[in-house]
């Protein structure tokens, strides 16, 4: 398992929360996916290891896959687009949780980087 580091910027940028973690490495040819809780609009980026950058906007619920073709990483950010509600990230390779962030700030960015 590796040793890793969070930080979300939250508000603006005036709140900066540090959180250290463990996370489990990507496994290239696997499946990755994205899984996004949220009960608000939120805007987000996603870049994978082929090092194509994606960006959507959505409400609600959402999952995404992420092709993990290589060795790389996959950095992933996500904004709410509102005061209220929360907004989850949870990265999954193979029903194991590799990574995972949240935020409930107003307009409060989340976000990881895996590798």
């Amino acid at each position: 398992m590796n040793k890793g580091t969070i930080f979300i910027i939250v508000g603006g940028g005036f709140v900066l929360l540090y959180l250290a973690f463990s996370f489990l490495p990507l496994k290239p040819g696997e499946d990755t996916v994205l899984f996004i809780e949220s009960n608000t609009d939120w805007t987000g980026v996603i870049v994978d290891p082929t090092t194509s950058t994606n960006s959507f906007d959505g409400q609600g619920d959402w999952k995404f896959s992420i092709p993990c073709v290589n060795s790389g990483i996959i950095s992933v950010s996500f904004q709410k687009q509102s005061a209220g509600g929360f907004l989850n990230l949870k990265l999954v390779q193979n029903g194991k949780v590799l990574n995972r962030a949240s935020t409930s700030a107003q307009y409060g960015v989340a976000g990881f980087a895996a590798t």
